[in-house]
């Protein structure tokens, strides 16, 4: 949910016809289905136009999704990009806790912090970014020796090692291509 609609500035002001209900119910409609599997706040932070950082009251959007579980528009809600302190906030008031959250797990990025904060709550784990193209080149890969021996060892490629790596941890991958294979 990358779209919140108006910010509120002071607890009196209303959110106006675009909340999250109204995006949620969009995106619905885009995908010409009958409700969403798990909706996430794709970021802690909301930038305006300039890319500065607007004020973004992450209990209060919490409940609006809860709502949104509430009335069957969404089964599971969660959290991309979220911190320990972030979560923290939410655990602290949510009357539904987030079902996952979503980070950059990598060779180069492990966010160990925030993965070992989630698996103890109870929240799963989402692996965005493991195939990074700037981790995956030839030089790069080349430093790590050990690395580079498991894929010689077992005969796998880099993407199968990570994400065996990934899966061991009992951590959800999930990745993306611009590139689309047919078999017929």
């Amino acid at each position: 949910m990358d779209e919140l609609g108006e910010n509120r500035i002071y607890d009196t002001h209303e959110w106006g016809s675009k909340d999250i209900k109204y995006y949620a119910q969009k995106i619905i409609k885009q995908l010409d289905c009958s409700y969403i599997d798990c909706l996430l706040i794709h970021w802690p932070l909301k930038l305006d136009n300039d890319l500065i950082s607007d004020e973004f009251i992450i209990p209060e959007i919490w409940i609006q999704m809860e709502k949104l579980v509430d009335i069957g528009i969404t089964k599971k809600i969660g959290l991309s990009n979220f911190g320990v302190l972030d979560i923290q906030q939410i655990l602290n008031m949510c009357r539904i806790k987030p079902y996952i959250n979503q980070i950059e797990v990598s060779l180069v990025c492990n966010n160990n912090n925030v993965v070992n904060f989630c698996k103890k709550n109870e929240i799963k784990v989402m692996a965005h970014s493991s195939f990074r193209k700037d981790t995956l080149n030839n030089e790069w890969w080349e430093k790590m020796p050990a690395l580079y021996n498991l894929e010689e060892k077992y005969k796998a490629t880099k993407h199968q090692i990570i994400l065996n790596w990934i899966t061991q941890q009992n951590i959800i991958p999930c990745f993306s291509t611009t590139n689309l294979l047919f078999s017929n």
